[in-house]
């Protein structure tokens, strides 16, 4: 499936013509984000579990550019649950996003990889601590007017969790809108 999803993101994004776009500056945006992913309890090998869920999520952020070249930085708030599927009380929640940005402008789409740090809440059984790790990630953001964008992302992130022993990995497909300024 991410390698299908990958394809099409560079695929719809060689389609566009370059017009001299700018995507330089500030935008801000919202993003649905479909959750999946697993987690595994250690010590290591230890049980397996599939992750499910839908978050909503607000983001910033700001590009420069040096020719095609567009880099900027961005952070994401997102809010709902990635949880343990058959057990809803077993989830991440308040997700939190930081990450660079480089892609490359084709005019009406950007075309970029991010690399990041995440962090998020862990609830288990009404106890609650704190998970994070490393993010990586593939999209493409398509130009519908001189500032409004509609996007596609795709993102993971391999998190740990010190107080409750398990490693997870995070994937969320993200649909994005943004107005630049």
């Amino acid at each position: 499936m991410k390698h299908v999803l990958a394809a099409l993101i560079i695929g719809l994004g060689g389609m566009a013509q370059a017009d001299g776009s700018i995507w330089d500056g500030p935008y801000i945006g919202a993003a649905f984000n479909q959750g999946s992913g697993d987690q595994e309890y250690c010590p290591c090998p230890g049980p397996t579990y599939t992750l499910t869920g839908d978050m909503a999520g607000l983001f910033a952020g700001y590009n420069l550019s040096s020719g095609a070249l567009v880099y900027g930085a961005e952070i994401e708030a997102s809010f709902g649950s990635i949880y343990e599927d058959g057990f809803p009380g077993y989830e991440f929640t308040n997700m939190i996003d930081l990450k660079g940005r480089v892609g490359y402008d084709l005019g009406t789409a950007l075309v970029y990889g991010t690399l990041g740090y995440s962090t998020a809440d862990w609830s288990e059984k009404g106890t609650h601590s704190s998970t994070s790790g490393m993010l990586y990630g593939i999209g493409v953001d398509f130009r519908i007017g001189q500032r409004s964008t509609l996007g596609i992302e795709m993102s993971s992130r391999d998190m740990t969790n010190a107080t409750e022993d398990f490693t997870a990995t995070v994937d969320t497909l993200s649909f994005r809108a943004a107005m630049g300024f």
